[in-house]
């Protein structure tokens, strides 16, 4: 029985995996932004600087690490062969503006979702058009039953963006993060995705 469970298993993730790249064969497009998946090449300087900076990621645990080229590729590796999808947002210039994350629970169909967009490129709205575009398109065409999101209590702008995008509060994990020796409460939004 156990082995029946593990195989059931694998061949979910398989077939994720198989739908992940037949649905981003083509880019797909929102508006005026694109999101196709995160390469090698995708890998520069300035996309560096977002992930360095320590301000901007106060919200975040990369704010406790440093990035370089090799860390980034070996973050990109870890997709590889997962049903999980790490994927850029780019403007109608071509231009990456930020990148999306969705860890996904084939067997359950839960998809973990996060979001990050360029510093410079913040408060122009492309942030609010791809969570949208990934919570309420993407996902559930990949088969989503639920997304799931978190962030700390005092990312008021994240928490907009889950409500904006049709996400309901599911769960407050108390003191869940220490940053600078404060603890933080991580909020826990989600939403039903209806087929």
């Amino acid at each position: 029985m156990r082995y029946m469970s593990k195989s059931r298993h694998n061949l979910n993730e398989v077939e994720q995996i198989n739908q992940n790249q037949s649905f981003f064969s083509i880019p797909r497009k929102y508006e005026d932004i694109s999101i196709e998946l995160f390469f090698e090449s995708d890998i520069s300087n300035e996309y560096l600087v977002w992930l360095n900076n320590s301000h901007y990621m106060q919200y975040s645990d990369q704010q406790l690490k440093v990035h370089t080229e090799d860390t980034s590729k070996d973050y990109l590796k870890s997709f590889t062969g997962s049903p999980n999808l790490f994927l850029k947002v780019l403007n109608s210039s071509g231009v990456m503006v930020g990148t999306l994350t969705v860890y996904i629970d084939a067997n359950h169909n839960v998809h973990h979702c996060g979001i990050l967009v360029d510093p410079n490129a913040a408060k122009r709205g492309f942030g609010r058009k791809a969570w949208v575009a990934l919570t309420r398109h993407i996902c559930p065409n990949l088969g989503a039953r639920k997304v799931v999101a978190g962030t700390l209590e005092s990312n008021i702008a994240m928490i907009k963006l889950f409500e904006i995008s049709g996400m309901s509060f599911e769960a407050r994990l108390c003191d869940e993060k220490q940053y600078d020796g404060n603890l933080h409460d991580v909020l826990i939004y989600s939403r039903f995705c209806s087929q």
